[in-house]
């Protein structure tokens, strides 16, 4: 498949990533992180892999706990098996990541 122009998510993308990532309480099921990490989602060209970790850092800073876990377990999934190039961006932006996930609650409040 060719590269998008700009490196842009393209259309057939969106769905999976919208299931991967949605704020229900529903497990991301296993095959979307293979999805996800093998598909020309994060190893399709550096400017995918740079759109691909923007949309999961923005469904991390608006997305409810259920949400942030399923971004969390994404993110940790790409970690083993996504791209040199989305790995070299993703430490390059740890620091937002780090920030997002502190933000609202992961849990129920208890202590």
């Amino acid at each position: 498949m060719a590269p998008h122009p700009g490196g842009a998510l393209v259309p057939f993308q969106l769905p999976i990533l919208l299931k991967g990532t949605s704020d229900d309480d529903v497990p991301c099921p296993g095959y979307l992180f293979e999805e996800i990490a093998t598909t020309e989602i994060s190893h399709e060209s550096p400017g995918s892999s740079q759109c691909l970790l923007e949309y999961l850092l923005s469904r991390l800073h608006s997305s409810s706990g259920h949400g942030k876990l399923k971004v969390l377990k994404i993110l940790l999934y790409l970690c083993s098996h996504g791209s040199s190039s989305f790995l070299l961006i993703l430490k390059r932006n740890s620091a937002f990541i780090q920030e997002a996930a502190g933000t609202g609650a992961l849990d129920n409040g208890g202590g």
